[in-house]
């Protein structure tokens, strides 16, 4: 991504977010009798709310640890209320206007009350869902394997390691993996985000989780936000073997390969074409593709292809709008003319530590071999 590029999307994403704060602010004086000092009160809370976001960014990078992750915690908690607020308000709105065509609809301070409270409750839930980690289990066939012979893989992806999530989010999702007696773990990208407090014990407690195949991993667009060479180096000391348009064998007749996220391929200038990488493979072998966004350009090159980066939407209804950019957005798909691709919801989040309605996960994959009649 050029630095135009990054500029004109700060620009639009600062401009959306500003809507969002200009809505609640109207919202409210039009319904609470404020004097003036108070709106200016309420407009300068507003403005630094607004902002927020690029204060938690500078802290991360200037002053990581303790201050920069409270100040995470509550500048995203209130990303993800205003979102669900937003959404209610219309809703609710709407609703209140047709019933007042029957003379039965009710005051817009109700209707705000009613908007508030049902998003302080999305808030609570969705903070709650995201600390209930779920396993879901696969099996999927590989061409190549005898019968009988089985290998277990545990995909994470998202973790987003950073100022809201660290060592002890860590040790939840090893634990996990660990109970799951894994031969392999891969990690589909956005493994961190600047801001970590505890980088050195974070990156020991991965580095001690050794599964007897090994642990591969790619770069998503985080890594390249963050910076890909101190990305890649820290999913190294986790590690990690990162697999950067390349390939590799943990078994005879298994191939894993890996490509980078299209924004570190901008990052860097340069560019690899995922077919010729595909069509380099040795065969006949099972292939397994980690790419980090769930876009589908080799079909029929590879077995399986696992990938992350939606969240699933995360909060709902916000999974609705990432439906219409992402045809695969979570979950298993068997493609036309074969292979299987399996999204993560991710085990992380990013931006509102909440997940509404959308879990996050570690997905728990047996590879066997392909039944016979």
């Amino acid at each position: 991504m050029s630095i135009l590029s990054m500029i004109l999307f700060l620009l639009v994403v600062l401009s959306i977010y500003a809507v969002g704060h200009l809505y609640v602010y109207k919202t409210f004086v039009n319904v609470w009798l404020l004097s003036t000092h108070g709106q200016r009160l309420l407009l300068g809370v507003i403005l630094v709310l607004w902002i927020s976001p690029f204060l938690i960014g500078l802290a991360s990078r200037v002053i990581p640890g303790l201050f920069s992750s409270l100040l995470a915690q509550i500048g995203y908690m209130w990303m993800g209320l205003l979102f669900l607020f937003i959404t209610v308000h219309l809703v609710l709105s709407g609703l209140n206007w047709v019933l007042a065509h029957w003379e039965i609809g009710t005051t817009a301070r109700v209707v705000w009350i009613a908007a508030a409270g049902l998003s302080l409750v999305g808030v609570v839930w969705g903070r709650i869902d995201a600390e209930i980690m779920r396993v879901r289990h696969y099996d999927v066939s590989m061409p190549t394997f005898d019968l009988g012979q089985k290998i277990r893989l545990v995909q994470i992806s998202d973790t987003h390691f950073g100022p809201t999530l660290g060592v002890g989010f860590a040790e939840r999702v090893i634990d996990k993996i660990r109970a799951e007696n894994p031969d392999l773990v891969v990690c589909t990208g956005d493994f961190l985000d600047p801001g970590i407090a505890e980088p050195e014990k974070l990156m020991r407690l991965w580095r001690e989780l050794q599964p007897p195949l090994g642990k591969y991993a790619v770069l998503g667009n985080h890594e390249a936000y963050s910076g890909v060479k101190w990305s890649e180096k820290m999913l190294t000391d986790a590690g990690f073997v990162v697999l950067r348009n390349t390939h590799a064998q943990p078994v005879p007749g298994l191939v894993i390969a890996g490509v980078d996220d299209p924004s570190v391929s901008r990052m860097e200038g340069s560019s690899v074409s995922e077919i010729d990488l595909m069509r380099s493979l040795p065969r006949p072998s099972s292939v397994i593709l980690l790419k980090h966004q769930p876009r589908v350009e080799s079909r029929g090159l590879f077995d399986l292809q696992l990938s992350g980066h939606t969240h699933g939407g995360q909060i709902f209804p916000f999974d609705r709008i990432v439906s219409l950019v992402f045809r695969y957005l979570r979950g298993r798909y068997e493609l036309p003319g074969g292979g299987t691709l399996i999204v993560s919801t991710g085990t992380g989040t990013w931006g509102p530590p909440i997940r509404l309605f959308v879990p996050p996960e570690i997905v728990v994959i047996d590879l066997v071999a392909k039944k016979t009649r």
